[in-house]
């Protein structure tokens, strides 16, 4: 089996927007809502599967085992899920806030992480992240997400096993936290690229 196609795409898009003041999962880039371009990206780069963990109701949805836990609830919810219905591939997982996101950057990520067969991000962000779905990395993030103090993805990558890449492309692991942040992504998104 080779494991560099079958990753597993994953969509974190369970946040409260509380910065944002409205769901960021809905808004809308490119004539249609954010979960909706994110969910086409990793499909567009050959992901096997797409998962979405979101705490709305529905089906569609993997919700938090543990409520209240921030991204790192979310992303053992989805290491679980795949573990006990899928198969533990690895995991290519992004935030649905960071718009700027293109195949070009993930490929580079993937592929980088399957030759290094490591859990693998850019130095700057730590999502996009390509996460091997193994039982330490499950264990870890457990203990993590379960901890009253410090549920960081941060703290999470300097527990397991993982190396951090260089991009010159910064300026597509951008998030949009707030209404201002939100409009410069637009803006950015109207100049022509050099």
């Amino acid at each position: 089996m080779n494991h560099c196609s079958d990753i597993i795409g994953v969509v974190l898009a369970g946040g409260q927007s509380t910065r944002m003041h409205t769901d960021k999962a809905r808004l809308i880039i490119n004539q249609t809502d954010l979960l909706t371009h994110q969910m086409a990206l990793l499909k567009q780069l050959g992901c096997v599967d797409v998962l979405v963990s979101r705490n709305e109701p529905s089906a569609n949805y993997i919700h938090d085992i543990y409520p209240n836990g921030g991204p790192m609830a979310g992303i053992y919810s989805v290491m679980k899920y795949c573990e006990q219905h899928l198969e533990p591939h690895p995991l290519l997982i992004i935030g649905v806030d960071m718009p700027l996101l293109d195949t070009t950057i993930l490929a580079h990520l993937t592929h980088m992480g399957c030759s290094m067969q490591c859990s693998l991000h850019y130095e700057q962000q730590p999502l996009p992240l390509y996460l091997l779905n193994n039982a330490e990395n499950r264990y870890y993030a457990k203990s993590v997400v379960q901890d009253p103090q410090n549920k960081s993805i941060q703290r999470f990558l300097n527990i397991i096993t993982s190396a951090k890449i260089r991009t010159e492309q910064v300026n597509k692991l951008v998030n949009t936290n707030t209404p201002e942040q939100w409009q410069q992504v637009l803006a950015a998104m109207q100049q022509p690229e050099d």
